[in-house]
This record gives structure tokens, sequence and C-alpha cells, in this order.
């Protein structure tokens, strides 16, 4: 009898520790509660404060949608949200048996358009040309080095949030050149929030041409990272004869 009962206190006991084990392993063994903080956060430019609001966002997100909702509130025994000073996002989850652990949620990056309606503007670099855009839908690009290279100034319509058309001239800064009309579309994606300096002089060739519209240039510009390709770059000569 003894043993009996002490073979049903082990399993009872068993049963238990499996049962905190999986648990934590809802807890921690994904990062649902990380990828939900920054859907979070692309929709409205801020992280969560608390796991109620986090779980009436993803509540919300999904309530007309065919999907299942992979982040599960009631996988935690609570969450502790930490705003850190560079921006991005401190979890502390803690399981229901108690256990925690840390985890840091990066920044999502944002978009172009965003930037350049909260800014007024927005420059870009590649190593070799920055490419500068604005509220007023004023395109042009010039060399890093201010005094040599392709310049192009023209005009920009936003496609999406991140893809852009323009048509402007082409020249060269102390080269001769004959100046082209030129049509082209670009990508500007994945901008991080984090902008740095941006060297004023490099505008210089550029002001006259730019402040004939009614957005002035930024007293200290910065440049923001992002990935920036050109799609097409056609002369419109040759784009007027195609069929």
């Amino acid at each position: 009898m003894k043993t009996i009962f002490r073979q049903l206190l082990l399993c009872a006991i068993a049963c238990l520790g499996s049962g905190s084990r999986a648990d934590d392993d809802k807890a921690f063994n994904n990062n649902f509660a990380e990828a939900e903080s920054r859907h979070y956060y692309r929709e409205r430019d801020r992280w969560p404060t608390n796991l109620a609001d986090l779980a009436s966002f993803s509540k919300a997100r999904y309530k007309n949608s065919n999907l299942f909702p992979r982040f599960s509130p009631e996988d935690y025994r609570t969450v502790g949200f930490t705003n850190l000073a560079n921006g991005d996002l401190q979890l502390t989850l803690t399981s229901h048996s108690g256990k925690s652990q840390v985890r840091v949620c990066k920044r999502p990056p944002t978009t172009a358009t965003a930037v350049i309606q909260q800014e007024g503007y927005l420059i870009v670099q590649d190593g070799s040309s920055f490419y500068y855009f604005d509220k007023e839908n004023t395109f042009f690009s010039g060399p890093l080095d201010g005094w040599c290279g392709r310049a192009i100034r023209g005009n920009y319509r936003t496609i999406a949030p991140w893809s852009f058309t323009a048509e402007g001239t082409m020249t060269y800064f102390n080269r001769p050149c004959t100046p082209t009309r030129y049509r082209m579309k670009m990508e500007v994606n994945s901008v991080e929030r984090d902008s740095e300096p941006f060297d004023f002089r490099i505008l210089i060739p550029f002001v006259g041409y730019q402040q004939k519209g009614q957005q002035p240039f930024p007293t200290n510009p910065v440049v923001h990272k992002a990935y920036f390709a050109f799609d097409s770059l056609i002369p419109v000569e040759e784009q007027e004869k195609a069929p």
C-alpha cells in the first residue's frame, strides 16, 4: 500500500514539474511578446506600457483576420515594460512558475514618407551620393564630397511609403556635360529612426534651386540610414520613343 502511495506521490510531483516546465516553455521558448511589441510600435509609433495594453492591441489586430494570434497574454504571470535610453524596449518576462527572463526589442525601422512628414525633409546616402526629398516634393541628389560628381535636380511623387518616382535634370559638377532630363523610380526602405549629422556645405550648390519653394533648408540637417536603390533611371527621350 505504501509503495502504491509513494508511486502516486512521485507521479503527482512529476506532473506538477512538467506543468511548470510547460508554463516556462510558453513564456520563454518563443519571441511572440517581442514580435507583438514591435507590431505595436509600427502602428502607434510608441512602445506598449503594460501587458493589458499589449493584449488589447493584439486582440484588436487579429479581430478581423483569419490568422490565429501567436501571442498569448495568458502564458505570462507578468511582463515588465521599460523604455531604454536608446529608444529600445526592455521586456521582463515572468512565467507562472515565477522564473524571469529579460529580452530587448529594437525599435522597428520607420518609412521614408513618415520622416518627410515629421521632419519636413529626408536625406539618405549610399556612400558616394546623397538624396534629398522634402514635403514640397522637391528632389535632388549630389556627390557627398560636394563638388565633383553627378547631380540631379527635379521633383518626386510618392507611390508607396518606401517607393518614389521622380523627373529631374542630370548634370555633373566640375565636368563638361550636356544636361539630360531623366525619369526615375527609387526605393527608400528600412529607414532607421536614429539620424546622424549632415554637413550643410554639401547642400550649398542646391540652395538657390531649393529656395524657390516654401520649404527652407534645415539649419542642422541630418542624414538617415536606409536602403536606397534606383529601380530605373531612363532618359525622358528614350521613354517617349518606347512604344
